[in-house]
């Protein structure tokens, strides 16, 4: 499969232990690239300017929260 039909996916979370057990559900699929993973929302913004992804996981964290961070997103 080429690059550019995979779905772009970054993954925010302050666990990380819960991004790495996503990571790894979601790449067994081989139409899914993980292309990014963030600990906050601040991150979480960076990589998604960086990366253009199709797909945000977010989670709702202490600071940067998830809530926040989407209407960043949104902006």
């Amino acid at each position: 499969m080429n690059q550019s039909s995979q779905i772009k996916i970054v993954i925010i979370d302050n666990h990380y232990i819960i991004r790495k057990g996503i990571r790894h559900i979601l790449e067994s699929d081989g139409h899914i690239e993980i292309v990014a993973e963030a600990a906050d929302g601040k991150e979480g913004l960076d990589m998604i300017r960086q990366f253009q992804p199709n797909i945000v996981l977010l989670d709702e964290m202490p600071t940067d929260n998830g809530i926040d961070t989407l209407k960043k997103i949104k902006e």
